[in-house]
């Protein structure tokens, strides 16, 4: 009876044995799902990174739902100053953190000074190492603090992560804080290049519109006169060139007009040339007011003016040359000597569908002029064609 009873005993024993180690092996296997979960969370929080100050208080409280943790503390930069975000466990006084915060800044410090430049599989190591005694924090034990370097693969140390557990963390743990860090340092790595890259297309695109804005004043110099702010003569020849050639491939009417400010060298010698610049200035005002958009407007030289009219008659161009001719006769410019009232002499003239080069356009309507000169000034005359 009394073997039988031993044996009984063995078998109890052995089966309770067994339903620990099944019990104690679900209870793993649970918790490694459950810190796969988390991982999975983690990596999820990491894709949506928008700053460092957002996303890191969401990993750290994923960490603390995984490992019973007293401190976390994130720590990023290598400058004077780090960035610093920490958190305490519920019913953990503030006087434990200041110690784990004096604790991450000693090591951090030590790390950033003796380990710049460590390829990542040996920066991973850092963690089971601790600084020199000289440095180790006297008051408080230290060995529930563990320390990872956040680093990438040019193995440059930009930050860490500090936890502090509640006892002695198990090989696990570490794999996990490990796992976290990685993802963690991969994700600022990334954060910083995109911040970095934003910043440099944002100054390429500013250099890019300084550029374009640079070269669009060189060509408006290019092609304004610089006192009325008219289009100059060089201008005015490359888009009568095409105005004329489309003119003439579709049978289209088009007229050129020439004016000059009558008597002008005798207003410069009265009045002094600043006066004789602004009579310019306000004879280009008054005419590019009362011209079509389609209108070429130009300064041709001195005290003349050059006017291409696509799609307009010699015929149709004369009641816009009067009214130029009797607005500017209508202004009046006060000086020091009185009132000085400026007038125009016009010449206009049609393109011919006979006429192949359009200087000869040009020398008709200065004909014009000098009939309206002749004439007695300040009156429009049309180059008409000989029937």
């Amino acid at each position: 009876m009394s073997g039988r009873s031993s044996k009984n005993s063995r078998e109890t024993v052995n089966a309770r044995a067994d339903i620990a180690w099944r019990d104690h092996r679900i209870a793993e296997l649970e918790r490694s799902q459950r810190r796969l979960q988390h991982l999975y969370d983690i990596s999820k929080s990491l894709t949506r990174f928008q700053s460092f100050e957002r996303t890191v208080p969401e990993v750290v409280v994923l960490i603390a739902d995984t490992l019973p943790l007293r401190s976390a503390i994130f720590i990023l930069g290598t400058g004077d100053v780090p960035q610093m975000i920490t958190w305490r466990g519920a019913g953990e006084n503030a006087r434990r953190l200041q110690v784990a915060k004096a604790h991450a800044q000693k090591m951090y410090g030590y790390l950033i000074h003796s380990r710049v430049g460590l390829e990542r599989e040996e920066a991973r190591t850092l963690e089971i190492q601790l600084p020199p005694a000289s440095v180790r924090e006297p008051s408080e034990a230290a060995k529930d603090f563990v320390m990872l370097p956040l680093a990438v693969a040019h193995g440059s140390i930009f930050g860490a992560l500090q936890i502090e557990g509640r006892g002695a963390l198990e090989e696990s743990d570490l794999f996990f804080i490990d796992a976290v860090v990685n993802q963690l340092a991969i994700a600022l790595d990334r954060h910083a290049t995109d911040r970095s890259l934003r910043a440099s297309e944002a100054r390429l695109e500013v250099a890019n519109r300084e550029l374009r804005e640079a070269l669009a004043r060189e060509q408006l110099m290019a092609r304004t006169d610089g006192l009325t702010g008219l289009n100059n003569r060089r201008y005015f020849f490359e888009v009568a060139a095409h105005e004329w050639a489309v003119a003439q491939r579709y049978l289209l009417p088009l007229a050129l007009m020439l004016f000059d400010i009558d008597r002008f060298k005798q207003i410069n010698d009265t009045v002094g040339h600043q006066m004789g610049d602004e009579i310019l200035k306000r004879v280009a005002r008054v005419a590019a007011e009362r011209l079509r958009g389609a209108d070429v407007l130009a300064r041709y030289g001195g005290e003349e003016f050059i006017v291409l009219l696509p799609g307009s008659t010699a015929q149709q161009a004369a009641v816009a040359a009067e009214s130029i001719r009797e607005a500017i006769a209508a202004d009046r410019i006060e000086a020091r000597t009185g009132s000085i009232v400026a007038t125009i002499s016009v010449g206009l003239a049609d393109a011919l569908p006979e006429q192949d080069t359009l200087d000869q356009l040009i020398q008709r309507a200065d004909r014009a002029l000098y009939r309206a000169k002749a004439k007695g000034r300040n009156c429009t005359e049309v180059d008409l064609p000989v029937s």
